[in-house]
């Protein structure tokens, strides 16, 4: 289950612009706004077509309220200017309207006035008129401005920096129903950053965020509930959070739903289920959903069993920025199973995959290097590609790693340092490193003999499909017993 377990939320200014409320977009609120300011049937035209689709009339009533003072017409005006939403976007009008609004006392202008000051929107930018605007509305109960004032001072933006501060603002905003501040403290009583660790304080402000309709914290809540993170692990009360998300529009909860359906974790095990979210997270661009949709075409999975549809959504994935389909489609071009094999386009995508993270790459490209595939065999090369693998996590870079210092391939023979990257690789669960390893402590090569050791590794790859430890194991325990 992917499921994104960090908070920066609340750490863009200009995607939370307040509105007021939170939750209506502002073209529909100045509407409802123009209506209140005159006769509802002059909004209506004699087809019957409604207040939002007669733009002019509603802004003209918002100008000529605006004009005779009116601070809440001022505010849903500056709104409107700002987002450009029925009228030109201008930030410098915004600005003034919100300006005129927060002199008349309005607080969601003097707000709003503190986002342009902070992000340079109609003004110069001032981080330190911003928190004067802030602190005003922040004392007289806004817990937007209160929310932003924490941000300042997490940020240093016109103040000193200092975590606790701002999380003294967050925890006045949150204990006043402020869900971003609330989703906020969840994230540091998570990670422990201005206060002590503590998973449960962070599943209980993670919950009240949730309840108020904050989507990120429904998809967080849901992960909790998956790990067991600051609560008891309950499959059903993920499901629980996934649907919420899903059924409000959100990819990532869609793409979370259909994993724990695939799984049949807190539901009945659906293909059909699995299948019908990962399609619809993929149609509002989730590129996960359609690489697992490409995963099932290419494995038969809820799907007919075709590689050339699971080809087209690796495309699909990989131009929304999907590193594994990126990598995936690098194999399909090295193997030349069903596209032609085109070395060159193979290392292409390999590339691309690197470009945007993936560790698959990069051992990948040490592959390339190592054999001369679609690029001069170059050892050293290799080395420096399964290192940087390695060093992402890939136990496969670190396998690779151990054995170039085993053999002395593109870089000096050292045993001791090929046993360090067989342990690393073990570790993460790489039943070759573990076989390889098994034979150093039997040779007493890098580290000290140690046959006991050997033999539980031998076991273990054994166990796990390494066929010749099962002859090594055979042949270890013939020696200590003969012996």
């Amino acid at each position: 289950m992917r499921v994104s377990n960090e908070y920066d939320a609340t750490n863009n200014f200009d995607d939370r612009h307040s509105d007021g409320e939170g939750s209506e977009r502002f073209w529909e609120r100045a509407v409802n706004r123009a209506a209140e300011e005159s006769d509802w049937v002059d909004f209506h035209r004699e087809d019957g077509e409604n207040v939002e689709s007669n733009s002019e009339k509603v802004v003209a009533r918002l100008r000529r309220a605006a004009e005779a003072g009116d601070p809440d017409a001022m505010f849903e005006l500056g709104n409107l200017r700002y987002k450009g939403e029925g009228v030109e976007q201008d930030f410098a009008k915004a600005a003034d309207l919100y300006r005129q609004a927060a002199e008349a006392g309005h607080l969601g202008a003097t707000t709003n006035l503190g986002v342009c000051f902070h992000e340079g929107a109609g003004v110069n930018q001032d981080y330190e008129e911003a928190v004067k605007c802030w602190r005003r509305a922040a004392a007289a109960g806004d817990l937007t401005a209160t929310r932003y004032l924490g941000n300042c001072y997490q940020d240093g933006d016109g103040v000193d920096q200092d975590l606790k501060e701002a999380i003294k603002y967050w925890r006045q905003a949150a204990e006043a129903g402020d869900p971003d501040a609330a989703f906020e403290l969840a994230g540091r009583y998570f990670r422990g950053e201005g206060v002590a660790r503590d998973s449960v304080e962070s599943a209980k402000w993670l919950r009240q965020a949730a309840e108020a309709g904050l989507i990120d914290a429904m998809n967080n809540l849901g992960f909790y509930y998956y790990k067991g993170v600051g609560v008891e692990q309950n499959f059903t009360e993920a499901v629980k959070w996934a649907r919420r998300g899903a059924e409000a529009g959100d990819s990532t909860a869609m793409f979370n739903l259909a994993n724990l359906y695939k799984k049949g974790e807190g539901v009945e095990q659906s293909w059909e289920e699995a299948i019908k979210w990962w399609k619809r997270a993929a149609e509002a661009g989730n590129s996960d959903a359609m690489f697992n949709l490409g995963v099932c075409h290419a494995r038969g999975d809820g799907l007919e069993r075709d590689v050339i549809v699971a080809i087209d959504w690796y495309r699909r994935a990989a131009d929304a920025g999907n590193s594994d389909a990126m990598f995936n489609l690098g194999v399909r071009y090295s193997k030349g199973d069903v596209l032609e094999r085109d070395f060159i386009v193979a290392i292409d995508w390999y590339r691309r995959a690197v470009e945007a993270g993936s560790a698959k790459g990069m051992f990948a490209l040490g592959v390339c290097y190592a054999k001369g595939r679609g690029v001069e065999r170059d050892s050293a090369e290799a080395v420096d590609w399964y290192r940087r693998a390695a060093e992402a996590g890939s136990a496969k870079g670190m396998f690779a790693l151990g054995v170039c210092y085993a053999k002395g391939r593109g870089v000096e023979r050292d045993s001791a340092e090929a046993v360090d990257w067989y342990l690393r690789a073990a570790d993460a669960g790489d039943f070759r490193a573990m076989f390889n390893l098994a034979l150093h402590y039997c040779r007493g090569d890098g580290v000290e003999r140690d046959y006991a050791e050997a033999e539980k590794l031998l076991v273990r790859a054994a166990e796990n499909g390494v066929s010749r430890a099962r002859l090594a194991l055979a042949a270890l325990r013939m020696k200590r017993d003969v012996g």
